[in-house]
């Protein structure tokens, strides 16, 4: 099937029945084509629901998921990567990356890893299409047909750390300056 030998047929005769003809190799060989296109098809259609399980399930990972091409060409894009990147997956997958997609710039020029490795993950501030500013955390993984890039938004994360890194410097302001005139009052005495 499709070039390439899946099995062998044998046939068997007894020494009483007749020889075979051209018109039982033809038949034989017709058998055997139609034998191979039937596994050939369920080798595809078991790879076929591989892939569409593969598929679903990144459907309802809360992490992005985007899969490019060597060429650039982005060939998947998971719900969760399409509200993250403010982008409809329909409109660009087929698309070029950076064409099609905003901030991708960003993400290729500092997450891409080499031909064959992983890089990340690196925290990008990108911003969007929209004008929002959105940090994302993402890794990339070369697989030598493209590269799968795993997007996590961080954006609340980063304005959780940023909140409470300016308590932190105020509260210990605030604490500082009742000390000081303790201190003070303390010397004077």
């Amino acid at each position: 099937a499709r070039g390439r030998a899946l099995g062998a047929l044998s046939l068997i005769r007894d020494e009483s029945a007749p020889r075979y003809t051209e018109v039982d190799l033809d038949l034989a060989s017709e058998l055997a084509r139609r034998a191979a296109s039937a596994v050939d098809n369920a080798i595809l259609y078991r790879e076929a629901e591989r892939r569409g399980d593969a598929t679903r399930a990144l459907a309802h990972v809360d992490d992005g998921v985007v899969l490019v091409d060597q060429d650039g060409v982005v060939v998947s894009v998971n719900p969760a990567a399409a509200r993250i990147l403010a982008v409809d997956a329909s409109e660009v997958v087929g698309e070029t990356a950076i064409g099609a997609i905003g901030a991708w710039s960003e993400i290729d020029d500092n997450a891409k890893p080499e031909r064959g490795q992983t890089r990340g993950p690196v925290t990008l501030p990108l911003v969007l299409v929209d004008g929002t500013e959105r940090w994302v955390s993402v890794s990339g993984v070369d697989f030598g047909d493209g590269v799968v890039y795993a997007l996590r938004d961080v954006t609340e994360e980063r304005l959780l750390e940023r909140t409470r890194s300016d308590f932190v410097a105020t509260a210990s302001h605030e604490l500082r300056t009742p000390l000081a005139a303790v201190l003070g009052a303390v010397k004077t005495l």
